[in-house]
């Protein structure tokens, strides 16, 4: 009985042993083709690599450019998959995001790069001032009273020119000086401001009016430009593209311009009021 219960318990050991063995075996077949499956699909470039042509602020345009990875991709993209080109350079205008990815020569995607351009500075600096100011006459005043210059991109390259930079308030007059600021990359801003030597001994006066800023599409110049070869062959583009040149399909993008949209004057009072950049302020004396 001993050794027959012994036999059977033996054989069911076997049994498991070699069930568990076979299993193995299966399970190490399945991972290995599903590794194999893995590694025959994965693309020759996971994360496209590049460059930019500066990193510093600039007025000019920055160029983008995917790494070629030694020729083993096919085509490029910089809007996150949606458009292929075989140029690997993109010109950016202005400030924005980007999305990089590229097909290798077995036409799989790599993985999307976000990436951001802002060190794009194509707008001068800001200068406010009152627009006209009216001062007694014998008054000693600096020509810098009252004006302030500020750049929020780049920022200033130095103080601001003013010309001429005095004037005789020994005598009454009319003057028109000329504020000239210039930021970083070689943007500037020139504006001008009326002062008035007056012989009249008084109060002096503020009136004001403010602007609304209107943001308007203004510009418009090709972006996002692609290269195919049905562009090349039949002239058609993709939906949202134009035909631009033999073998390329272009967006049609736009700069964003504003435009000061003035109210009217309010009566004069003695209550000082300052210029802001959608304030314009005038003074006179009484």
């Amino acid at each position: 009985m001993n050794q027959t219960f012994e036999r059977k318990s033996h054989k069911k050991e076997k049994i498991i042993i070699i069930s568990i063995i076979i299993f193995s075996i299966i399970m190490i077949g399945v991972l290995g083709c599903l590794w194999y499956l893995e590694i025959k699909n994965r693309p020759l470039v996971e994360y496209p690599r590049y460059t930019l042509s500066t990193t510093n602020w600039t007025s000019n345009n920055v160029i983008v450019t995917i790494d070629s990875e030694n020729n083993q991709i096919k085509s490029y993209s910089f809007d996150g998959g949606k458009t292929y080109q075989t140029e690997n350079t993109l010109e950016v205008t202005m400030n924005s995001d980007i999305s990089l990815m590229v097909k290798d020569i077995h036409d799989r995607e790599s993985k999307m790069i976000p990436i951001s351009i802002k060190n794009i500075d194509k707008e001068g600096p800001t200068i406010t001032f009152e627009a006209v100011t009216t001062i007694q006459m014998g008054t000693n005043f600096s020509l810098r009273n009252g004006v302030q210059v500020y750049d929020e991109e780049s920022g200033l390259n130095s103080n601001y020119v003013v010309v001429p930079d005095t004037i005789d308030t020994s005598k009454v007059g009319e003057y028109t000086i000329k504020y000239t600021a210039f930021d970083k990359v070689g943007n500037y801003t020139e504006k001008e401001r009326k002062i008035i030597v007056s012989d009249i001994q008084g109060r002096t006066y503020y009136r004001y009016r403010d602007a609304t800023v209107e943001n308007y599409q203004c510009d418009p110049y090709m972006c996002s430009c692609v290269t195919t070869e049905s562009a090349k062959l039949t002239q058609t583009c993709p939906s949202g593209y134009t035909f631009n040149e033999p073998d390329k399909c272009c967006q049609t993008c736009y700069r964003t311009c504003q435009k000061m949209n003035w109210g009217e004057w309010s009566k004069w009072s003695q209550e000082k009021v300052t210029a802001t950049p959608t304030r314009e302020v005038e003074t006179k004396i009484e």
